[in-house]
């Protein structure tokens, strides 16, 4: 009976670090990151003599500033959700598509690929977020990482017991 109660007791603890200090510090984390990329678009493209006023940096700005209004809210079962929504209406996902290319265009080939790469890094910050902010997740990278580390023990011990390692004395 007292290993019920302990148990009880223990979960509510991991409940309660979980609400209270990982997934804000997991939340402040993610969005300081999407803060420093929105920063570095900003001087990418004042070092580079481009205006502010361009429709391409109000685009990666509105982008970004859309992940970190809506980062608390992101799921990994929204952003399944509306993948697989999106997969399943052909039409939508092309037109979407188009129109959200259209926000990026430009003849600027360097600025193309810069654009491309934000818009992939935003895209990774979120993803992780997402990743470390869902407790099954999170179990699961600690789980897969005792378990490469127990791997990896064990290799190490099975190779100093190799025949070349004995040692006669």
């Amino acid at each position: 009976m007292i290993n019920a109660l302990f148990f009880g007791i223990n979960i509510f603890l991991i409940y309660a670090v979980w609400v209270y200090y990982l997934k804000p510090a997991i939340l402040d984390h993610y969005r300081d990151k999407l803060f420093d990329l929105r920063e570095e678009v900003r001087e990418f493209y004042l070092s580079n003599g481009i205006p502010l006023s361009d429709k391409t940096y109000k685009s990666l700005r509105d982008l970004i500033n859309g992940y970190l209004h809506s980062t608390e809210s992101i799921s990994i079962t929204k952003i399944i959700a509306f993948s697989i929504g999106m997969e399943n209406n052909k039409k939508l996902n092309a037109r979407s598509k188009h129109q959200i290319d259209a926000r990026f265009k430009t003849n600027n080939e360097n600025l193309r690929e810069y654009i491309d790469s934000v818009r992939v890094k935003s895209n990774e910050i979120i993803l992780e977020y997402v990743t470390y902010s869902t407790p099954i997740m999170c179990f699961a990278w600690v789980l897969l990482g005792k378990l490469l580390r127990t791997k990896i023990a064990t290799q190490d011990k099975l190779e100093d017991y190799s025949f070349g390692n004995f040692s006669h004395a």
